[in-house]
């Protein structure tokens, strides 16, 4: 029970202590704590006047938009460069499909038609060998009549 109470005292210690530096704690320093911006106080500006700084007056936010203008027609003009050669790169690869497509069209009737000379050929030899066979058979025939 002791142990508690002092625990719970040293928890309200440390809540007070560490509360009253929060609310205590303020902006020091230029530009805090409503003093002025810092840069201020550190002269005379030069290089520009009015309220704007040089980079957006009205004079150079037209020549921004001019060149903004400008540099988005570039990249059009890019953008489209890029997608005709894209386009004429995707030509030359389906011209290049067909052609290799064509070839092995070629190559497959020319197999074919080999196949086919080989086949008549078999065909014409078959047919001289039979042609020798009945020939034989005729002679054989004969040479038994002359016997």
């Amino acid at each position: 029970m002791k142990k508690k109470i002092v625990m719970m005292g040293f928890m309200v210690i440390l809540s007070f202590v560490f509360s009253s530096s929060v609310v205590l704690a303020k902006g020091q320093g230029k530009g805090r704590g409503g003093d002025d911006p810092s840069g201020w106080s550190k002269g005379k500006k030069k290089g520009w006047q009015g309220d704007a700084p040089p980079g957006l007056n009205e004079e150079t936010h037209g020549e921004k938009e001019e060149e903004k203008e400008q540099n988005k027609a570039e990249w059009q003009w890019e953008k489209q460069r890029r997608e005709a050669e894209q386009q004429k790169r995707r030509q030359e690869e389906e011209w290049e499909k067909e052609k290799r497509k064509k070839e092995a069209e070629t190559e497959k009737d020319r197999r074919e038609a080999l196949k086919q000379e080989k086949e008549r050929q078999r065909a014409e030899i078959e047919k001289a060998k039979a042609e020798q066979e009945r020939q034989k058979a005729q002679w054989d025939k004969e040479r038994k009549k002359k016997r």
